[in-house]
């Protein structure tokens, strides 16, 4: 999360706009999550690093850190943690090991699913 805090840090109001982005794109990429295949998935979210996150959310590197972040959290809330939603999380953890996103994405990944605790559900 090192860019978005230094955005914070900053005062970079456009950091608010970068998740509200990203959080809208995996409201589309996750809305079947229950019943697409892992295949699928694994697809859209390749698909998705350069043509949305990188794009529209900070630029290649900010974009990609915004993408791998805001997925996991996407399932979480700090009252209920990942309640409903371990199979969602599972599927997704899955679908992102098969993805082909670059090796920063899935760096930001682990990061993501460390700090949610999220590796053993």
């Amino acid at each position: 999360m090192h860019y978005t805090m230094e955005w914070l840090k900053d005062g970079n109001t456009e950091v608010m706009e970068y998740y509200r982005l990203a959080f809208g794109k995996w409201r589309k990429v996750f809305e079947d999550i229950q019943t697409v295949s892992v295949d699928e998935l694994a697809r859209r979210i390749h698909l998705e690093q350069i043509g949305h996150f990188e794009t529209h959310c900070g630029g290649r590197f900010e974009g990609q850190e915004v993408m791998a972040w805001s997925a996991i959290a996407y399932f979480y809330t700090i009252e209920s943690g990942f309640d409903g939603n371990e199979a969602n999380v599972k599927k997704l953890i899955e679908a992102w090991k098969e993805s082909g996103v670059s090796i920063e994405v899935h760096h930001h990944f682990r990061e993501a699913i460390r700090a949610y605790d999220a590796e053993n559900l």
